[in-house]
């Protein structure tokens, strides 16, 4: 009798335990930062041979972060990236226009404007799945020579998971689809022809 008294102790003490390490497993905390890191796939060439232009890029969001992950009766948690995004555009921007032959330059008469519009990643979170839908939207404007050029640029998509969204995969994710609106700009033939010498 004390040997099943002292097993059943063992066997409730056991359950005990890993319902407690299940619980602070999953409730561990949400990271508060993304690491964007948009990896442009764009050949170098010299279209923009012997040309220069100041560039400036402004973050016009109001809530500057990325991610809202909304559960259903729990407040929403909010990630940004862990630099700004105008900061990494300008210097994505700037190494591929750099590439193209575009020399970057403050003193320079043509004028590049860039406007971050949209940059977000909304998660709806149930408690066996996910649905995330990203929307990026940029706004190039550009001043030569008394003439000015205004384009848009966007990606939208979306996502489903079970269980729990993967904050890695959003990151992953974000940064590709970051990548790509950036890519349109420097491949955009409208704007090609209007820096051209």
């Amino acid at each position: 009798m004390t040997i099943i008294k002292n097993k059943t102790q063992a066997l409730k003490a056991l359950i005990t335990i890993s319902i407690i390490s299940l619980t602070a497993a999953c409730s561990s905390p949400s990271p508060t930062h993304l690491t964007v890191s948009p990896k442009l796939n764009i050949q170098a060439s010299t279209n923009l041979y012997q040309n220069t232009a100041q560039l400036e890029v402004t973050d016009m969001r109001i809530a500057k972060y990325i991610v809202s992950i909304l559960k259903e009766d729990e407040a929403a948690v909010v990630i940004s990236a862990d630099d700004g995004l105008d900061s990494i555009t300008k210097k994505a921007l700037s190494e591929s226009w750099n590439n193209q032959g575009l020399e970057i330059n403050s003193t320079s008469t043509n004028k590049i404007k860039v406007s971050i519009d949209t940059a977000d990643v909304t998660v709806k979170q149930s408690t066996m799945s996910y649905v995330s839908e990203n929307e990026i939207m940029i706004t190039v404007t550009i001043e030569r020579d008394n003439k000015v050029l205004t384009s848009k640029f966007k990606n939208k998509g979306n996502s489903d998971g079970a269980l729990s969204v993967d904050i890695a995969v959003l990151e992953r994710d974000f940064s590709y689809n970051f990548a790509s609106v950036l890519e349109q700009i420097i491949q955009s033939k409208d704007i090609q022809k209007f820096l051209a010498p």
